[in-house]
């Protein structure tokens, strides 16, 4: 069994490793998320898939990519909402184990240095 302060430290490294993030804004999205009953692997999906959007620099408004994790039936969609010079704005909606409603969270990535830094949205 996973006790909730490892969990919420895993998705906090999990967050700030895989996006560079500086701590405070990692820290608000790992509220977000710790709240949300998505487990480390469904959080591991959203964001690689998230990712799939921007990396290559060719995202676009509208782009967007669906997600499912079979082990735990939570899926989600993420979409690009807003592109700003080199930042990108990703509006994630997700179903933890497949539950309704589907909740939402707002991320920004920026590329800084040839790296995708999270950013305040």
């Amino acid at each position: 069994m996973i006790h909730k302060r490892n969990f919420a430290h895993a998705v906090a490294i999990g967050v700030m490793v895989f996006m560079g993030a500086a701590p405070v804004s990692a820290n608000a999205i790992l509220r977000d998320l710790d709240r949300s009953g998505m487990v480390q692997g469904d959080v591991n999906i959203m964001m690689r898939s998230a990712a799939s959007l921007y990396s290559e620099g060719r995202g676009k408004v509208g782009d967007e990519v669906s997600w499912k994790n079979p082990n735990t039936r939570a899926d989600g969609v993420v979409r690009i909402i807003s592109v700003e010079g080199a930042c990108v704005t990703l509006a994630h909606r997700f179903r933890p184990k497949g539950a309704e409603p589907a909740r939402g969270l707002r991320t920004k990535r920026c590329l800084m240095d040839g790296i995708w830094v999270l950013s305040a949205p």
